[in-house]
This record gives structure tokens, C-alpha cells and sequence, in this order.
């Protein structure tokens, strides 16, 4: 995680400091580590993320259907999107693990970029699903600019 995010500030006294590698564990998913503040003393607590790639929250409306098929399925919130994938929640259908599909969603930004991909899904907790962008290995530019760290657009969500 050192490697990741080089310095915390403490939440009580709002002094920075390094982040001690000994203390911090490699990191998995969200795992939390606690490290003590320099200064006041006080826990800090460190979640770490272990995605390849970074996710960014959100609120964007868009369609789901079968794969290589014109009739919707259900209309979706995609919630969370990265380079390699999405969250998103149902209205009614329920999507199944390990199959393909096709999404449609804008993005919020300037040009309201339209996202059509196919999808693969990895994970269902109904009404929330995640899937990987299929195949994964397919660059998808527009939305890698939008999920670059110094990208100028505005996010709504």
C-alpha cells in the first residue's frame, strides 16, 4: 500500500505524515490497517485497495440486453465504473453469472460520450451486479480518458 499512497493525514490533529511500510499490509480489496499518528498519538485507519484497475463512482443511467440482441432487457444505474468494468443495479431483470450481455450508458462528461460494450457478468447480489468489459483485453479510449486521474470532466454523481 506504501507504494500506492505515500503520506495520510490524521483525521484528530491534521498532521501528515509517511505512511511506514512495516505497518502496512499488502492490500487486499478493502482491508483496513491501523497506524498510529506521529504527532497526537491517535489510530489512523488505512483502507487499502487492491483492484487493477481503479473505480470511480457514479450515477449513470443506461440500458442492458442480451448479447448481440435489440431488445432491452432492463433499464440500469451503472454505480461504479473502471477501464476493466462496472457495478450497476436492476429495475427487474436479474442478470447470470457467466453470461454475456450489452450495456449502453453517457457518460457525464462535456460530450456525453455513449459507452456500448459487452459485458461478462462476475458477480450477482441482486439488484447489484458486477461485470468485466468483454473481452478485456479490447481498449475502450473514450473511457479511458474519462477515468484518467487529471481528466476535466464534471462528475455529477
Amino acid at each position: 500500500m506504501a507504494h500506492l499512497l505515500e503520506t495520510i493525514r490524521c483525521i484528530h490533529c491534521g498532521a501528515k505524515q509517511p505512511i511506514p511500510p512495516a505497518a502496512t499490509p499488502e492490500p487486499r480489496g478493502g482491508t483496513a490497517c491501523r497506524i498510529p499518528c506521529g504527532d497526537c498519538q491517535h489510530w489512523v485507519y488505512v483502507r487499502g485497495e487492491g483492484r487493477r484497475h481503479p473505480r470511480r463512482k457514479v450515477a449513470l443511467p443506461g440500458r442492458l440486453y442480451h448479447h448481440e440482441a435489440r431488445d432491452t432487457l432492463d433499464r440500469i444505474t451503472v454505480t461504479s465504473l473502471s477501464t476493466g468494468g462496472i457495478g450497476f443495479t436492476t429495475q427487474q431483470y436479474r442478470p447470470v453469472r457467466g453470461v454475456l450481455y450489452d450495456v449502453v450508458f453517457a457518460l457525464n462528461d462535456p460530450q456525453n460520450s455513449v459507452i456500448m460494450d459487452t459485458i461478462i457478468i462476475r458477480r450477482v447480489a441482486s439488484p447489484v451486479v458486477g461485470a468485466e468489459f468483454y473481452p478485456a483485453a479490447t481498449p475502450n479510449h473514450t473511457l479511458d480518458v474519462y477515468m484518467a486521474p487529471d481528466s476535466t470532466a464534471v462528475f455529477r454523481a
